[in-house]
């Protein structure tokens, strides 16, 4: 993919791939919060059934479930990020514009 010509066409694969990527980190970003969701449920569910104790109830949904859900906002934040960046790539690719960090004349 690097070309030492850097020719937009390389870019514009590298845009394709990025949005890909982003497509798949929402999904996995969804997917985690789903399991998280699910586990801060169950725990909840257990201690009104008196199958456990108040401090494991907190223990388990802390450790397990929100923790999960929290990670699952940061997949899907990084995708978003990566989606702007492959959007900004794509604009300067059909304005012709240099590269971030390249000299200009």
């Amino acid at each position: 993919m690097d070309s030492p010509t850097g020719a937009p066409r390389d870019y514009v694969a590298e845009v394709a791939n990025a949005r890909h990527a982003a497509r798949m980190l929402r999904r996995g970003a969804f997917a985690t919060a789903a399991v998280g969701g699910i586990a801060c449920i169950v725990a909840i569910i257990s201690f009104v059934r008196g199958e456990v104790g108040l401090d494991a109830t907190v223990e388990y949904f802390w450790a397990f479930g929100a923790v999960t859900v929290i990670s699952g906002v940061a997949f899907y934040a990084t995708s978003w990020n990566l989606a702007l960046s492959a959007s900004r790539l794509e604009v300067q690719i059909e304005l012709g514009a240099p590269r971030t960090g390249e000299a200009q004349d």
